[in-house]
């Protein structure tokens, strides 16, 4: 029972920390690897390259040394030292970039690396449609499916807008 709310109102959230990384996304992470795959630009071996503040690069690391790739990640360095550290014990290379560029400097240092070595997989979660069809086939889909279609609303946080903007374009 949700305090405030008429009877009426059913408030229901998805419980994503159960995902490896606790995070919604894996799945963006997994469905731009899955998808690289498909079209031939990224197997076992390589190196996937991204520019991220912390949560996918924990799911390009956890997933990614799973699929057999190697990670390369540029991260603010405000992405804390913690969450550094532990990138760095799973097995990613970590670029540091300066944090009052924040996730822009990070973008900006992924391009360059990515411009500068062609053999590397650049992932590019900020503009690969991968990351929001993700949400599009699996989170929407499964919205819709466990609420019977009477979902009304959906509130999420964003970051590059793929889990509003899949999850969105379903419902």
């Amino acid at each position: 029972v949700a305090v405030g709310l008429p009877d009426s109102v059913q408030l229901y959230a998805k419980a994503e920390w159960f995902n490896p990384s606790g995070s919604v996304k894996d799945r963006a992470a997994l469905h731009i690897m899955r998808t690289a795959e498909e079209n031939g630009r990224l197997w076992p071996g390589m190196t996937l390259l991204d520019a991220s503040s912390g949560n996918m690069a924990l799911s390009y690391t956890l997933l990614g040394k799973a699929r057999g790739y190697r990670l390369l990640l540029a991260v603010p360095e405000s992405a804390g030292a913690d969450r550094i550290a532990h990138l760095r014990s799973l097995g990613a290379k970590v670029i540091l970039t300066d944090s009052a560029e924040g996730s822009d400097g990070a973008i900006r240092a992924a391009q360059a690396l990515a411009q500068a070595n062609p053999t590397l997989f650049y992932a590019n979660q900020y503009n690969n449609p991968a990351n929001w069809q993700a949400h599009y086939h699996s989170t929407g889909h499964e919205i819709w499916r466990q609420t019977d279609g009477r979902v009304t609303h959906f509130v999420a946080g964003i970051g590059t807008s793929g889990t509003m903007m899949g999850t969105g374009r379903r419902l």
